[in-house]
């Protein structure tokens, strides 16, 4: 009779020693396999791939600790999670080895430097660490820019108190409509706003082309601008079934989540309808 399969484990008929170096014991449990990350930019998600092996049936059910310490060993981020949340340790057999992936999102402007990612197995009943394995993790910093550049229109438009449009360049080319935003953060924002750009008819607000997503399409969260950063963002828009006819364009901040814009005002300390900034310049669109 064939040996049954368990969906997520491996079975070995070898002694756990024989088929994989351990690299930690944790009581019942060992640590036999671990992948990150040696080296991460200010932002990116921290995904920790592992495998786990019982040694002996575990008797109860573990979870995971994991921990990012600084060079004084100062734990700056914490995070406890089943080992593997769809297989608990309670259910493994003797000898089963099961692969567990986690990730965690890190403080977005953590200072650069060198840290190690603390790997622990608690025991559900005393929450204590069975002991931990270091992995070793640079941090760099990321490339920011302050200085405020060559601007087309100046504006200075502040939405929310977090972010200033400090003015924009806008090109034609073909049949698209190439709008460069320079923004800058005025404080460190907490949220991760999107940016729409709408081409309306301003006889019937009928919006005929936008743009929604988080600057640079989607690559640079407002969460990671560090405060008085400078960000221009790229905004392209096709005239493609466009119909003839004058329209303008719509700028603002919204959050994804509430779908709340963020207050517009201009430079002169005046609240913008809709909070939103509408460009001076007409977009006219000829006959095809």
């Amino acid at each position: 009779m064939g040996t049954a399969q368990i969906p997520g484990v491996a079975l070995t008929k070898p002694t756990i020693k024989a088929s994989y170096p351990v690299l930690h014991r944790f009581g019942e449990l060992a640590l036999v396999s671990l992948s990150a990350p040696s080296r991460l930019k200010q932002g990116q998600p921290l995904t920790v791939e592992v495998k786990w092996a019982a040694e002996v049936r575990p008797a109860r059910d573990y979870a995971c600790r994991l921990s990012l310490l600084d060079e004084r060993g100062a734990v700056v981020h914490s995070q406890t999670e089943p080992l593997s949340p769809t297989y608990p340790t309670s259910r493994w057999p003797k000898g089963a080895i099961v692969a567990a992936r986690y990730r965690l999102s890190l403080d977005p402007l953590l200072p650069p430097g060198r840290y190690s990612l603390a790997v622990a197995v608690l025991d559900p009943r005393s929450g204590k660490s069975l002991g931990q394995f270091l992995s070793p993790l640079t941090v760099e910093e990321r490339e920011r820019s302050y200085a405020i550049p060559p601007l087309q229109v100046r504006l200075n438009v502040d939405f929310g108190g977090q972010v200033r449009l400090l003015g924009y360049d806008l090109a034609r080319e073909g049949d698209e409509l190439r709008l460069t935003l320079h923004w800058q953060a005025l404080r460190r924002m907490e949220g991760d706003y999107k940016v729409f750009v709408h081409l309306f008819d301003p006889a019937t607000e009928a919006i005929v082309a936008q743009h929604d997503a988080m600057p640079r399409r989607n690559r640079y969260p407002t969460s990671w601008w560090a405060e008085g950063e400078v960000v221009s963002d790229v905004v392209t828009l096709s005239f493609e079934g466009v119909p003839e006819g004058d329209y303008r364009l719509a700028v603002g901040l919204y959050d994804p989540e509430t779908l709340e814009r963020l207050a517009a005002i201009d430079a002169e300390g005046n609240h913008l309808p809709d909070d939103r900034l509408i460009l001076p310049e007409p977009i006219p669109v000829p006959c095809k």
